[in-house]
């Protein structure tokens, strides 16, 4: 018996949250420093706008250092990017077949099950992406517009834009499309109001960003700071973002991207593929320009493949039925790949000493693997520490704190003179707390001495011990130090 949509897309979810049981995906770096983030609610954070924070300051009274629960959510949020992929798309074209085989490719996608796997910005992101391209749709499509359309796109606009900036780009292909397909609806105030008025929701950002030295607005322009120019270097960033979509995209579907690319000389003519080729195609073609000034992070697309798979699917139904075999290879190929993924991160904390070994991949500080481990010895080497200062990377501080329980804890020692992250907004360490300080060391020449300015607030210090960050990594290590009690302590910037 062949499922529906819905039921397909419920056994999907059901089938990544079973594996979620097995806890192949551990928390990754991102996800425990925004894990910290929610442990401080705000109206804005250093690097993001606040949802993230916000998520996660929902979820930690409820699933406190349980990997599974935030798995389990973001995994929700995966869920619905598929409800509203398949209802946008089943809308424009009048075609649930079609539809449906788009859905099932675009859900057996690397990039998708990744994202979904994820409790970062993008999977709120593209939730909310997804959601307010529905209810456009529906003022485009039907003739007649209900306040609730309005209104649903007004509440998945102010969320997308509470999740990340790349929302933005979403209100000038409103109008834009409009302006195509249905000029009369730049005359409804309502449309100006859902959708100009979602920025509002950007105003909690801008007050804490103006009590806080624009920092989210300095740190979001050295996303754009050029890089050398030229052709070799363009040529190795363009590769670098088209190698990573090669896989994230699956091989086949990535190169039917640019199969679909004739397609924008039927924007008026079909409304469909105009549709997705503006609020895909478009998009993707600026962020490769991109490239040619600056790297290209391969998250930075991800809004806009779910208009890129409808696309292929669109330009595929009047071509031959050779072409159309190639997308069924295509979702093949697709699944197969998630399915070796899935497979592979299952095994991947048993695989991983002989993969290092062998030069083909090692753990990362923005990873998982090796920090329940490291944790554990930090614990057993320092069990009375009620608190940490750490002179390494936020990854690694984070992880250590969300595995060791030291939510509100954990404090990044900065000597810069400016604001380096979040942690410079966590406050001050407690003088009368026993605390750990754990240094790094990067290199052989590396002593990981603790900082001197930290030792002279410490009342005494003493060495503890060092450990690797994993047993296949010889460097970076971490010392650890022990503090019985601090003389004073003052944040840097």
């Amino acid at each position: 018996m062949r499922l529906n949509a819905i039921q397909y897309i419920i056994l999907i979810v059901l089938v990544r949250l079973l594996w979620h049981l097995f806890q192949p995906i551990g928390m990754a770096g991102d996800e425990t420093y925004y894990w910290l983030w929610g442990h401080y609610p705000d109206w804005g954070y250093y690097s993001k706008p606040p949802m993230i924070g916000w998520l996660y300051a929902f979820l930690g009274p409820l699933a406190g250092n349980t990997t599974f629960i935030y798995k389990a959510f973001t995994t929700l949020l995966g869920g619905g990017t598929l409800f509203f992929f398949y209802k946008t798309l089943k809308l424009l074209t009048g075609d649930p077949k079609l539809a449906y085989k788009a859905l099932v490719a675009f859900s057996l996608l690397p990039a998708q099950l990744l994202i979904s796997s994820f409790l970062t910005v993008d999977s709120p992101l593209l939730f909310a992406w997804t959601g307010a391209s529905y209810f456009f749709a529906r003022l485009i499509c039907n003739e007649t517009t209900s306040k609730s359309d309005y209104f649903c796109l007004f509440a998945f606009l102010a969320i997308g834009h509470l999740s990340k900036q790349m929302m933005l780009v979403q209100l000038p292909l409103i109008f834009l499309i409009s302006s195509i397909y249905k000029p009369t609806l730049l005359k409804k105030p309502a449309l100006w109001i859902s959708s100009i008025g979602s920025l509002s929701a950007l105003l909690p950002a801008i007050i804490w960003n103006a009590k806080n030295q624009w920092i989210t607005f300095e740190h979001t322009a050295h996303h754009f700071e050029e890089a050398p120019f030229g052709l070799i270097p363009f040529i190795s960033r363009l590769g670098e973002l088209y190698g990573s979509l090669f896989l994230l995209f699956s091989p086949i579907f990535f190169i039917l991207i640019f199969k679909s690319v004739p397609s924008l000389k039927a924007i008026k003519a079909d409304r469909a593929l105009g549709f997705y080729a503006l609020w895909g195609l478009i998009g993707f073609t600026i962020i490769s320009l991109m490239t040619s000034r600056q790297s290209i992070n391969a998250n930075w697309p991800a809004c806009f493949l779910p208009s890129l798979i409808a696309l292929i699917f669109i330009h595929a139904k009047n071509r031959s039925p050779n072409y159309t075999r190639w997308l069924t290879l295509g979702t093949w190929l697709s699944g197969s790949l998630s399915l070796v993924i899935m497979v592979f991160l299952l095994m991947l904390n048993t695989l991983t000493g002989p993969l290092a070994e062998m030069g083909i991949t090692k753990p990362q500080r923005r990873a998982w693997i090796g920090y329940p481990e490291l944790v554990d010895k930090i614990k057993n080497a320092v069990p009375e520490a009620e608190q940490i200062i750490g002179d390494g990377h936020r990854f690694v501080l984070s992880q250590i704190a969300y595995l060791g329980h030291y939510e509100k804890n954990a404090y990044q020692w900065n000597q810069s003179g400016k604001i380096m992250n979040q942690f410079d907004f966590f406050g001050t360490p407690s003088l009368e707390k026993k605390t750990a300080i754990i240094t790094e060391r990067s290199n052989a020449e590396d002593l990981g001495t603790v900082p001197e300015k930290l030792e002279a607030l410490c009342e005494s210090i003493r060495f503890v011990d060092e450990f690797q960050m994993h047993p296949s990594r010889e460097f970076p290590r971490y010392k650890i130090y022990f503090v019985e009690k601090l003389n004073h302590y003052k944040v840097n910037p």
